[in-house]
């Protein structure tokens, strides 16, 4: 998540390619992100314990670009938010 997080600063920079970037994604202000890994077969009991790793090791990510949140869902909490069909 690093990296795609990198990668889509420096496409906004122009350091790469803004082509195949839709044009709403363009204007950082216009953006609000949010962070959701799916593990397919997580039992919800360890979600929370994932979930406080991934925000420890991504504060400083989330800090930077103001994102509110982090979600660690397993499958049948995706198919309920309709993540994955």
């Amino acid at each position: 998540m690093k990296h795609s997080l990198n990668l889509y600063a420096n496409i906004l920079m122009e350091r790469y390619s803004i082509d195949d970037v839709p044009e709403t994604m363009r204007n950082l202000k216009d953006i609000d992100i949010r962070l959701v890994l799916i593990l397919k077969n997580a039992e919800i009991g360890w979600l929370i314990e994932y979930q406080n790793v991934f925000r420890r090791e991504l504060q400083n990510e989330m800090r930077i670009w103001k994102i509110p949140d982090f979600l660690i869902l397993n499958e049948e909490q995706a198919r309920k938010k309709h993540f994955i069909l």
